[in-house]
């Protein structure tokens, strides 16, 4: 039989060091992958943030939200030949870009517009032109028939969330 007289346990000091070393270099692990992730979210995230401040002085991503918008009464779709067309009103805000959601064959389509830009969809392949600031309105016509559509801004090259969303009614 062997005897516990001569067996020693860890002293409490080395435990409680050794806790610490242990706390300190997980918090480090998690510090050197979970700082930088987060923060490449948070600046893809403030893009439009940072990009409408410099467009704006004062103006926040929610704000320019609402500086774009489907004008109901005049969007709408033919059944023969088979059309459809969005009316877009800009508000006080200087356009990079817009891009318009819109329904095709069941599936919602994204197409970006910027201006003198050609999308064989739209406008019977013309140069685009966005609406001016401060009230300023386009009409995209498409050669297919569409119940919704949605607008939105791309800011500094990226898309921010959808400002208005409507149903199309028949012309």
């Amino acid at each position: 039989m062997v005897s516990r007289k001569y067996k020693r346990a860890v002293s409490s000091v080395i435990a409680s060091v050794l806790l610490i070393l242990i706390t300190i270099a997980a918090t480090s692990v998690l510090a050197f992958i979970i700082i930088p992730f987060v923060r490449n979210s948070l600046n893809e995230g403030t893009n439009c943030f940072q990009v409408i401040d410099k467009i704006e002085k004062g103006t926040n991503c929610f704000q320019v939200i609402d500086k774009i918008e489907i004008i109901n009464e005049a969007s709408c779709y033919t059944l023969s030949p088979e059309t459809s067309k969005v009316k877009v009103k800009a508000g006080n805000i200087n356009l990079e870009g817009i891009y318009l959601v819109i329904e095709k064959d069941g599936d919602e389509v994204s197409y970006e517009i910027t201006n003198n830009s050609i999308v064989n969809d739209i406008n019977n392949r013309e140069a685009l032109k966005l609406p001016t600031s401060g009230g300023g309105e386009r009409t995209y016509n498409f050669n297919f028939r569409s119940s919704k559509a949605g607008v939105g801004i791309i800011v500094n090259e990226k898309r921010c969330g959808i400002s208005d969303e409507t149903t199309l009614n028949i012309c």
